[in-house]
């Protein structure tokens, strides 16, 4: 809780962001990064700088040294899900604010969805299901629990209690997607370090699995290429479709929307026009 408050005031007073939407994927992004960082320091059970200086040192033993960190941590974070199913997800549903609210015979103030910290709870279930899918197949079924769960409990909260407060429009599938991908690639490459530990370095297994990572980035590549880059971008046609909905009195033109280029084309080819009569009226070339 303190964490995202504080990164909301730095957004807010140090940065001086201007919009809830561009603070909220800030804090998103910053949040998610913490809570990704403190998983790696929790694997490798070391400073985050003594773990990039191991692999630092070791380049070509990373998935050696994944394979051996992340398997020993697996309890840890199958107990974590778990404390999330039994105790995370039910404090949605207790709101302590209104409960007071409700004593003290007045109405509960309305709520709204805190995204930068509700996407980062779900994408971490999401990495460490992607982590461990393989190496501890217990945390599927604890995994699959949760997410059952919470689709239910933020499906009654999204239609009873939060209020819509602003529009993000997706914006936070952005930093969500790499974190997804870089918790695809430490579980595949600890699954390669795996078989390279029981199996040795030049094993068929080995090579096999070293194809997931590369997959996984060539996947994520085009991802990036094909989709990311076109959902930036609005085009024309549904710019003229969404101000054709407008309801606020603004009076729709379509003039609004020709390219100026062809309109100063149009507008030339009239003058010429025009100037080509006058001359034949006139009789003269």
């Amino acid at each position: 809780v303190l964490l995202p408050t504080a990164l909301r005031w730095l957004s807010i007073y140090v940065e001086v962001r201007k919009t809830n939407s561009e603070i909220s994927i800030s804090v998103l992004g910053r949040n998610f990064a913490f809570q990704f960082f403190s998983l790696w320091l929790m694997v490798f059970s070391s400073s985050l700088l003594d773990s990039v200086k191991q692999i630092w040192d070791h380049p070509s033993c990373i998935s050696s040294i994944l394979g051996r960190s992340i398997p020993q941590v697996s309890v840890y974070f199958l107990t974590f899900v778990i404390a999330r199913i039994g105790i995370s997800l039910p404090l949605l549903l207790l709101r302590i604010p209104a409960i007071w609210s409700l004593l003290a015979g007045s109405e509960p103030s309305p709520v709204s969805c805190t995204f930068e910290t509700e996407v980062t709870n779900i994408s971490i279930v999401f990495v460490l299901a992607l982590m461990y899918c393989v190496v501890a197949p217990a945390m599927n079924i604890a995994c699959m629990i949760y997410f059952g769960l919470a689709i239910g409990i933020y499906k009654w909260l999204f239609v009873y209690v939060y209020k819509t407060e602003f529009d993000l429009n997706g914006q936070t599938w952005y930093k969500t997607f790499v974190g997804l991908i870089v918790g695809a690639l430490a579980g595949t490459t600890s699954l390669t370090g795996l078989a390279t530990i029981f199996h040795g370095p030049n094993s068929p297994q080995v090579w096999a699995l070293f194809i997931l990572p590369i997959l996984i980035l060539i996947f994520a590549y085009d991802c990036k290429k094909r989709f990311w880059t076109f959902s930036e971008t609005l085009s024309y046609r549904a710019a003229v479709e969404l101000d054709e909905q407008q309801e606020n009195g603004w009076v729709y033109d379509g003039q609004y929307f020709v390219d100026a280029i062809l309109k100063d084309a149009e507008t030339l080819a009239e003058v010429k026009e025009a100037v080509l009569e006058a001359v034949e009226e006139e009789g003269g070339d």
